[in-house]
Order: structure tokens, then sequence, then C-alpha cells
């Protein structure tokens, strides 16, 4: 077989049959349509020597070499046509209508569920019957605290997503809680502890209790023949007013204080002076909070304690020229504390007329006030008042009814008895208050008696827990009577000083 030019393409001879010697410039290099020039790389003159055949049938003749070049131009074109059509085939994905793709797999789900269908309704149950008891069976496989482990995760994690409440209606919920809870919630936190701590919880605190309690003190010592000095102890309990209908109030025991003993005249004072109690004895002069236990002693037997509420000060006004003595006036000295962040006692002195003084002391919004006679004793009756906050002393004058020794004690029927009792003040109900000046001397309930004036009638209140008890008697050594004082107002707080 030869082409136009007379280049023989016959095979059937083998492409090694025998020599040839063309010249480059007289044989025509034929190249496959559609390829590339660069695909035979053939230089464009031969001389006849490089034409020549290097010994037949070893060599590689000049036809082989054409036409291997023109097998490997197929091979690359068939491997572009393989691209092309992958390309085109892609793009005609590409160009079907997105309804025509919908229909396509609706078409799928159709088929899917028709398939379903046509499974039998036992066969269905019985292949869930079996997915249930494979997933109880893996739950089953679960350890227990495994289990509980992820439940407690779980409810931690919703725990956690409670937001916190905000500081301030902590602070109002805190104010609303006992005195003695308080001051075991300053061990939660830190954070807790400075805001228990703080001035403005402590005065707030203070508001709060003033506005929703009516608490009163009582408070008597162990005073008895039989009892050893080392022995002695001041009680102080407390206790709630109650409404009417309450005919038994129970008492709370807050702290006792050693060798304190508090007689029935009217040097013996207990005092409540906006949270704190003062305590006139002996020397020294006690003040103390029986919600936290601690106290504080100050030099002087003949001391009052008062309070500025303008300028937020305790006041100690102490008696300490010798009253049995004439004098032309008389010298007090003062010690304050607190006001402007100061937390140590500061002393001044105090001078006044001569006065000899008759009761017991009461602080009222800033002013403490007693009885005496002035210059000296039997003569002029007068109120001495002590301004807390100026420091100043002024007398101002009473009827003689008024002001006598041991004005407080009144002589009343009790149980066909004549009996002593004392009238320590009003409740916030305007009831008067009347105790008995001692505890009876065996083992019976002590009582209190309220009087209404508007109504002209009185109730007997039983308190409980104040030395009722058998087993408190005679471990406290309470045989003989013992002096009790009553202070009507207390408000709990929990400052310290």
């Amino acid at each position: 077989m030869e082409d136009a030019d007379g280049l023989s393409f016959d095979f059937k001879g083998g492409l090694d049959s025998g020599p040839v010697q063309p010249t480059a410039s007289s044989v025509p290099v034929v190249l496959p349509e559609n390829s590339s020039s660069a695909a035979v790389n053939v230089a464009p003159n031969y001389d006849h020597s490089a034409a020549t055949v290097v010994g037949a049938g070893k060599g590689r003749s000049f036809r082989q070499t054409v036409y291997r070049n023109w097998l490997r131009c197929l091979c690359v074109k068939y491997r572009d046509d393989e691209k092309d059509r992958c390309c085109s085939s892609s793009s005609k994905f590409d160009s079907i209508p997105l309804q025509s793709k919908e229909r396509d797999r609706n078409t799928e789900k159709a088929t899917s569920s028709s398939n379903l269908d046509s499974i039998p309704l036992q066969a269905k149950e019985r292949d869930r019957n079996t997915e249930k008891a494979t997933s109880s069976s893996n739950l089953d496989s679960i350890p227990l605290q495994a289990k509980e482990r992820d439940c407690n995760t779980e409810k931690a994690t919703s725990s956690s997503k409670i937001d916190p409440l905000p500081l301030d209606l902590e602070i109002e919920i805190l104010t609303r809680l006992p005195a003695k809870a308080l001051l075991k919630f300053r061990c939660v936190s830190k954070i807790w502890s400075s805001i228990i701590q703080s001035q403005t919880f402590v005065d707030s605190f203070f508001s709060m209790s003033s506005m929703t309690q009516s608490r009163f003190i009582i408070a008597f010592t162990n005073f008895g023949r039989s009892v050893q000095s080392q022995d002695k102890r001041l009680f102080i309990f407390s206790s709630s007013h109650e409404g009417r209908e309450s005919s038994s109030l129970a008492t709370t025991l807050h702290m006792t204080i050693p060798s304190v003993t508090m007689y029935s005249n009217s040097a013996t004072v207990c005092a409540s002076v906006h949270g704190f109690l003062g305590i006139t004895a002996h020397n020294p002069f006690i003040i103390c909070n029986p919600i936290t236990g601690k106290l504080t002693n100050i030099p002087g037997s003949r001391t009052s304690l008062g309070y500025d509420p303008v300028g937020d000060q305790f006041k100690a006004l102490t008696l300490v020229s010798d009253t049995y003595r004439a004098h032309d006036f008389l010298v007090h000295e003062v010690l304050t504390h607190g006001g402007g962040g100061e937390s140590s006692w500061r002393r001044n002195q105090v001078n006044s007329p001569p006065y000899k003084s008759l009761t017991k002391a009461i602080c009222i919004n800033g002013f403490v006030y007693f009885g005496a006679w002035t210059p000296t004793r039997d003569e002029n009756p007068v109120i001495v008042t002590f301004d807390v906050r100026f420091e100043s002393i002024s007398f101002i004058r009473a009827p003689l009814d008024v002001v006598y020794w041991e004005g407080e004690s009144i002589l009343i029927e009790y149980k066909g008895l004549g009996t002593t009792m004392t009238c320590p003040g009003i409740n916030k109900a305007g009831e008067f208050i009347f105790a008995l000046k001692n505890l009876p001397r065996d083992v019976q309930p002590y009582y209190i008696f309220y009087y209404n004036v508007d109504r002209n009638d009185m109730r007997k209140v039983m308190l409980k827990g104040i030395a009722d008890d058998e087993e408190f008697r005679r471990r406290y050594r309470i045989s003989d009577a013992c002096c009790v004082h009553i202070s009507p107002n207390h408000v709990e707080s929990i400052a310290s000083l």
C-alpha cells in the first residue's frame, strides 16, 4: 500500500525488512491531522548519511521513527478527547433544569416509599421491636455510676445556666434575716463577710430591725449567800412583744458575764441604747452587744450611756466628783466612740451645777435623762438632761411627786400578797410593763404584766426559760432572791465597738 507520494504503508513485511536510504529532502514527513508540530521533532534538512540506517535489521529505520511519533501523537490526541468528553458531560448535567432534578428526587422518594410499603406490616413491627431491644440492652449495659454522673452533670449544667441574683437584691434579702443567722453567714464567702460587716449594711439592718421587731431584755444575777464571788454571773435573755392573744413568751439566753452582780437599787442599771446594753453594777462600766457577745469595759461606776444619731457616736457620761461633798460644780468625763471612722474612745471634760441623782438614766433621741435633786438632797427636784451631741448638761424643773428616791418601784397586790414591782417602761403598743423585781425563790414561772390605759385592763404573760428549770437553778446555784432588770425596748444590732 502506497500513498500518493510513493511511501509504502505495508506493515506485513515489517518495518525493518530492508535498508532504505532516502534523503531528507526527498522524503516528505506526513503528520496526523490536528497534531501539533511540536509532537514530532523532525529537522528540516538532513544529509544522506543522517538518513541511512546503520546496520540492516538492527537499527531503527526512518520509517519506524516516523510511525512511532505518529502513534504517540494519536495517543495524546485520544487522551485530550477523553478529557473534553468528561467536561462536556459535566456541563450537560449542570444544564439540567432545577425542576427536573426535583422531579427525579421525588421519583426516588416515591420509589423508596413504595418499596417500604411493600414490606409486610409484621416484618416492620419485628424490626422496631428488635431496635427497641437493642437500645434497651445498650442502656442496661451502661454502669449505674455513669448514669448518675451524667444526671449530675446535666443538673450542674442546668443550675449553672441560672443567672445570679443582683448584688442589691442579695443585700436586701440579708437585711431581713435574723441577726444570729447573719453572724453565721459571714463564713459563707469573703464577699458576704465584707457586706455584713460594712457600716452601711449594719445601719440598714438596724433600721429594718427597729421597724419590724419589738424585743425586750431580761437580765438577772445568781446573787445569794451560797454563791461564791467567782461563781456569780450576769444572765442576759431577750424576748419579743407579741399580740394580745399570747399568754406566754419564749426567751433566748444570749450571753453570760462572769463576776458581775446587779442589785435592786437605782445605782444598778441595764439600759438598752441603739442595740447595745449599758450595764452599771460596780466598777467598771460594761457596754455589750447581746447578739455578737462582745463587751467593752470603761473605768467608772457612775456612768450613763448615750447615742448621738446625727454624728453616729456613742458617748459615756461619767461623774468624777464626789457627790457626798459640797462642790460649786461637778466634773464629768465624756468618752466618745465612733463618728468619722474613729474606732477608739476620746476623752473630754464637762462641768455642771451640783446635783444628787435619784433615778436610773434613760437615753431618748440623743438625750440622756435622769431624776435628781439640786443642789443637795431633798431640795429642788429636777430632770437632768445631757445633750449627747453638744456634750452639755442642763436641768428641767419637775414636780416633787415625780422625782423621789426609788421612784420606779410600786407596791401592788399579787396573789393576795403585797409585792414590789417595777415599771421599766412601755412597749410599742403603748402598754405599760410591770414586772417583779426578784425571781421566785422556788422553781416557778416568771411573769410580766401589760396594762392598757385606754381599755383599763391588765394581762399576765409568762416568760418561759427564766430560771424555771430545776437543772438550770442547780447548775448556777440560784436559791435566794435574784434581782431582775428589764429593758423594755431593745433593737437587735450586729455592730461592734
